[in-house]
């Protein structure tokens, strides 16, 4: 069976061409839940060992993936592409068991997932840089496949998404507390791919502004 990759990816504003130092700044604690995933590599083909998306070189890197063998994959990757001098926030999925495309009736899906972050992004002639951070959680998600929309909410996530056959898009929206630090929370709202079966369900997610950039990914099997 040929395993098809799906890839979503979101630029920070270019800088000018006289870049001499570019820089992403490891970052931050607090905030969200799960444990972080230290980068290991610059090269987008070690992601996963099995997903490999481009372009195929950063340097600064941090990198996630929220992973079910009995589903499929999703991975996220950030960091700085030293050519054009931006800030690059990439994610990509992979369904490898689904399950069938459903038409009618309801579900709930156990869903894992985890994005990082780049915020506080600061611009001059000679550089570029941002805080980084990784958050993970878990959130029941709930499928109406009669109206054809699947929603999940919890403390980091607000799925509002539209089902077609197996497919999934529509928004995601993240709320994170920025790095400049304080208690109160901020919201991107960032684009959604996925898929979705009777087994489970997968996507990818990226988004921007001007300050901040944010891609992630989750994967869920399906609750009996």
């Amino acid at each position: 069976m040929t395993k098809t990759l799906h890839a979503t990816s979101s630029r920070s504003a270019r800088l000018g061409t006289s870049i001499a130092l570019v820089a992403l700044l490891a970052a931050c604690s607090g905030g969200g839940s799960g444990g972080g995933v230290s980068p290991t590599s610059t090269d987008f083909t070690a992601l996963t060992g099995v997903i490999a998306v481009g372009p195929p070189l950063l340097t600064n890197t941090r990198r996630g993936l929220v992973t079910d063998g009995n589903v499929g994959t999703a991975a996220f990757v950030m960091g700085v592409d030293t050519n054009v001098g931006q800030i690059v926030a990439q994610s990509a999925y992979r369904a490898d068991n689904i399950g069938a495309p459903r038409s009618s009736g309801t579900g709930r899906y156990s869903t894992n997932y985890r994005f990082g972050i780049v915020d506080q992004i600061v611009r001059t002639d000679t550089r570029i840089g941002g805080r980084s951070g990784i958050r993970s959680g878990t959130v029941e998600v709930s499928a109406d496949f009669d109206a054809g929309r699947v929603q999940a909410v919890d403390q980091q996530l607000n799925l509002d998404v539209r089902i077609s056959g197996d497919a999934l898009s529509g928004t995601v929206d993240v709320a994170f507390v920025p790095a400049s630090g304080g208690t109160a929370t901020e919201t991107l709202e960032t684009q959604l791919e996925g898929r979705i079966g009777s087994n489970g369900l997968v996507g990818a997610f990226h988004g921007r502004d001007g300050n901040t950039t944010i891609a992630g990914g989750f994967v869920g099997t399906a609750i009996p």
